[in-house]
């Protein structure tokens, strides 16, 4: 869309910001699962849960399945941002991004909670997000198609998704936090409306998305990406 409507730069911190506003979405969305991982981490220290089957758990693969998706950034950013600079390309991923999305709807040995979550799995989840970076490829869709070929439950594998979203989205906008200050006033505003919207979007989304998991029909969204790939490659 940033391609049809002619706007340049910085189009990946655009990009941020607007994924900043899904991230607000995502807090409120899961603010009781948030709430949930603060409170079995002070349960895990003071030994009250096993923390083998606590949000606590979570929590600490959300930051180990991090890792990858920073190394990656910093050791090829210069590779991701010129991925932002060809539709071509970002056609083409879309239309992988289909076939991504599709093979979550194979899933077959799908038993994992989070006592037989470990710590390969995050790691799996975490490298899959490496290649989300791109353009076209969906973030939530990847991570999320992985944990269920991994096996993960689908709520889990939702959840794990999104709690991995947080640091994901906050390490982008660090990055490119310095884009800020050379904002001119009324640039701010558009950007303001811009991650609003996305918020709000963002959270009907996660309802939408959640009840398309549940119902093992992500295939659904594969068609969506090969429509607009195929109609950006025709008419791009």
């Amino acid at each position: 869309m940033q391609y049809f409507l002619g706007i340049e730069e910085p189009r990946l911190f655009l990009s941020i910001v607007l994924h900043f506003g899904t991230l607000i979405a995502v807090v409120i969305y899961f603010r009781k699962f948030l709430v949930d991982v603060i409170n079995d981490t002070f349960r895990v220290f003071k030994r009250e849960i096993n923390y083998n089957e606590s949000n606590f758990k979570m929590g600490i693969f959300a930051v180990i399945a991090s890792m990858p998706a920073l190394c990656a950034f910093v050791v090829f950013k210069n590779v991701y941002l010129r991925s932002f600079q060809s539709i071509q390309l970002v056609s083409y991923l879309l239309i992988i991004n289909g076939f991504i999305l599709l093979a979550a709807s194979y899933r077959k040995h799908v038993k994992k909670d989070i006592a037989k979550f470990d710590i390969i799995d995050a790691i799996l989840i975490g490298c899959a997000q490496c290649i989300a970076i791109f353009p076209g490829i969906s973030r939530s869709g990847t991570t999320i198609t992985c944990a269920i070929l991994c096996g993960i439950k689908p709520n889990l594998a939702f959840k794990f998704s999104f709690l991995l979203a947080i640091p994901a989205i906050l390490g982008a906008l660090i990055f490119d936090i310095k884009e800020i200050f050379v904002l001119e006033s009324g640039e701010i505003f558009y950007y303001l409306s811009g991650m609003m919207i996305s918020a709000v979007l963002g959270y009907v989304s996660l309802v939408i998305l959640s009840k398309f998991l549940i119902k093992n029909k992500l295939y659904l969204f594969s068609l969506y990406c090969w429509i607009i790939g195929l109609s950006v490659v025709i008419w791009g």
